[in-house]
């Protein structure tokens, strides 16, 4: 199995900006917002795990709508927990720590994971989706948003970065992504939480290609994509969001 280049990761987000930059548009927000709501009620007492939480911009929002809920932010990068944890958000905790850790947390601790653009830096979520799997309470709900790796001008996105890596090195395309950097497609995330105990509730694809008049070259990348936004889920848009729920079924 593939193994993620955590140094990678850890320097790429130590040297973000430590603001509250956005990790997804209004509308991923909007969305990840509507699936907790089809699982919990506002009112509910739940515990909640944000894995790649960077600077806990989901997670605000979700707190802002939930006021009895609790959240543990993880991420693997220090500057980004130390700058969670100097805001000193109520109900919001945030440790340093690697996903693919199983003993990071206690198994069946969690009511709701949730992993806002995380799984794709890993070079295959099979460890990750396994530990998510054990650490969530019988019915326990799992909600991630991804860069929609079924969609074919995302697969057409990664197939340029490679060939620019080819020509110009890894040094360069590491100004855009970090090595570790995979859009995995629908069919394999499918796979690994059918594998895993975790039904698929409900599937969403957002972030349609806009056509964009700048010039010649943005017109037609922009019409090439609009394109594929004819085509059905999970084959179109920018992104996908996935919700699935834990069997009742205690391994105890």
């Amino acid at each position: 199995m593939k193994t993620q280049d955590k140094q990678a990761e850890i320097t790429a987000f130590n040297l973000e900006r430590h603001t509250d930059f956005a990790l997804g548009s209004q509308e991923s927000i909007d969305i990840l917002m509507n699936e907790i709501s089809n699982h919990f009620k506002p009112n509910v007492s739940i515990k909640i795990l944000e894995l790649g939480c960077g600077t806990a911009f989901y997670g605000t929002q979700i707190l802002n709508k939930y006021p009895k809920a609790n959240i543990v932010g993880v991420d693997i990068a220090k500057g980004m927990v130390d700058f969670i944890n100097k805001k000193q958000i109520q109900r919001y905790s945030a440790i340093v720590g690697d996903a693919e850790n199983r003993k990071l947390f206690s198994e069946e601790e969690f009511d709701l994971i949730v992993c806002p653009f995380m799984l794709h830096h890993f070079l295959t979520p099979i460890c990750v989706i396994e530990n998510i799997e054990k650490w969530l309470k019988p019915n326990g709900v799992f909600i991630f948003i991804e860069p929609n790796g079924s969609s074919f001008p995302i697969k057409l996105f990664s197939i340029a970065r490679k060939f620019l890596e080819l020509i110009c090195g890894k040094k360069y395309t590491a100004r855009f992504a970090t090595c570790n950097e995979t859009n995995h497609s629908f069919r394999t995330y499918n796979k690994l939480l059918k594998k895993n105990n975790l039904q698929v509730i409900n599937v969403t694809v957002f972030g349609k290609f806009n056509v964009k008049w700048n010039n010649f070259i943005e017109t037609m990348r922009s019409l090439l994509h609009s394109v594929f936004d004819f085509l059905p889920a999970p084959y179109c848009g920018r992104g996908i969001c996935v919700s699935s729920k834990r069997s009742n079924h205690s391994r105890f």
